[in-house]
């Protein structure tokens, strides 16, 4: 099976809304609004034209910058499921009634895993 999207996806407004657009060949496929993401939108094209065109504005600098190119191509594995191994054995806990969780006294907590601000910056 394989998949493939181009386009460019570009912040902007319509109607003085902010949105983000997926633009392809100059042309805004669908966009959704930002405060209401998840829910796209298909505006009406004619002759390979947005017929409201004037409503939209794009941030231009993004337009290149931010390009989208993906080929997804999915193969059969030939390995069966027997085939990995998996020999961790996880963590030992409890499920409470509350829905908690009671995990072993020496299970590091993640306020005690140490973070370097450098590497999330990278």
């Amino acid at each position: 099976m394989t998949g493939e999207v181009k386009g460019k996806y570009v912040k902007g407004k319509y109607r003085g809304k902010a949105i983000n657009a997926l633009v392809k060949n100059g042309v805004i496929t669908r966009f959704e609004y930002q405060d209401d993401k998840g829910k796209w939108f298909y505006p009406l094209i004619v002759d390979g034209q947005n017929v409201e065109k004037d409503k939209f504005e794009l941030e231009v600098e993004q337009m290149s910058k931010i390009e989208l190119d993906v080929l997804l191509t999915l193969e059969a594995s030939q390995m069966s499921i027997e085939d990995f191994e998996d020999k961790d054995p996880g963590l030992s806990y409890n499920v409470n009634k509350d829905g908690t969780v009671d995990v072993h006294e020496n299970q590091m907590s993640i306020d005690e895993v140490a973070v370097d601000e450098d590497d999330l910056l990278n």
